[in-house]
């Protein structure tokens, strides 16, 4: 008996040539990458706020005894009112503790504790509504062990005094 014949293949579809799907493949991902961009320029814009605000009070805060911390001290009044203080500290971080912000009486007997800065580093520290700043006008910096006490430890390392 006589083989039977093989049906003739059909023709595969045409297909896209290799260059061609690597073009598009690398298209999608520069679009990608643009988006991602805009979102993440668009994210930072929103997170800096764009609010600088307007700097109603500053002070230089200078070391006290057998320390080295310095740095600035400024009340920023942002514009729907809020005043913060941005404080700037040049200093190591101090071994099993950490730096305290507060704002002190004339007196040095009313504190107010308003939040950790590390040592060369920056933050803004929101205060509370209705601060009157001339009954607190001394920005100090204090180290504070991890003990669990709220208050003062006694050991400030930088102040200063506060000008409009």
């Amino acid at each position: 008996p006589a083989p039977a014949p093989v049906p003739a293949a059909t023709p595969a579809p045409p297909t896209e040539s290799l260059r061609t799907r690597r073009s598009r493949l690398l298209l999608a991902a520069a679009a990608s990458l643009v988006v991602g961009v805009g979102i993440g320029a668009g994210a930072v814009a929103l997170g800096t706020g764009e609010d600088d605000g307007i700097a109603v009070a500053a002070a230089a805060l200078d070391p006290l005894a057998g320390s080295d911390a310095t740095g600035e001290a400024r009340v920023v009044e942002r514009d729907d009112g809020t005043l913060v203080l941005e404080v700037d500290l040049r200093a190591a971080d101090p071994d099993g503790g950490f730096y305290e912000v507060w704002l002190l009486d004339e007196a040095g007997e009313d504190l107010l504790s308003l939040g950790v800065v590390r040592g060369g580093g920056e933050v803004a520290l929101t205060l509370p509504p209705g601060l009157d700043l001339d009954e607190y006008p001394i920005v100090d910096v204090s180290v504070e062990p991890l003990d669990g006490d709220p208050g003062h430890s006694g050991v400030s390392v930088a102040r200063g005094t506060l000008e409009s």
